[in-house]
């Protein structure tokens, strides 16, 4: 009996060796896949990080843009409410109207003397003008939280043309 039991002693030792190399093993296995899995997903973040990063630039570039060309549209129909005779010609000293690429939000006012400029000086026709920006303003303001103030300082600023076409008919 003593000499199985010192071989299955031996045999035991081995395997507890065995064992714990394996362990071993595979632990250091699992650092290292760990470690690259951890590199991947820091690497795919940073990649997704930075194409979020340039596509909202780009929105609030465009957005911008927006807000600008709408703001300058404003001005201008201002102008035109507290000064209806006013020319808005280069050529004769005045100044340029806005101008925007793509289709305009408002068609350019017409200039004074043709029948729709004296339809125009009426209040209830600039108030329709003012009317067809509300829904574009209400898109503007729904469309991005960034610009949600801009949106909100044009709106004030509508109401008041609003007002003053209000004042005039």
């Amino acid at each position: 009996g003593d000499g199985t039991s010192q071989s299955s002693s031996a045999w035991h030792d081995v395997l507890e060796l065995c064992k714990k190399g394996f362990a071993n093993k595979l632990e250091s296995l699992c650092d290292v896949l760990v470690t690259a899995v951890r590199n991947e997903m820091r690497q795919g973040a940073e990649k997704w990080r930075g194409e979020v990063m340039d596509q909202m630039s780009q929105r609030e570039h465009q957005l911008d843009k927006s807000l600008l060309s709408l703001r300058e549209k404003l001005d201008h129909m201002e102008l035109k409410i507290m000064d209806p005779d006013r020319v808005d010609s280069p050529f004769l000293g005045g100044p340029l109207p806005p101008t925007s690429p793509g289709t305009p939000v408002v068609a350019e006012l017409p200039l004074p003397g043709t029948p729709t400029a004296q339809a125009l000086r009426t209040g209830s026709a600039q108030r329709m003008q003012v009317d067809e920006l509300m829904p574009v303003m209400e898109h503007l303001r729904k469309s991005d939280t960034l610009h949600q103030a801009a949106s909100a300082q044009l709106e004030e600023h509508l109401e008041r043309i609003r007002e003053r076409c209000e004042a005039l008919s």
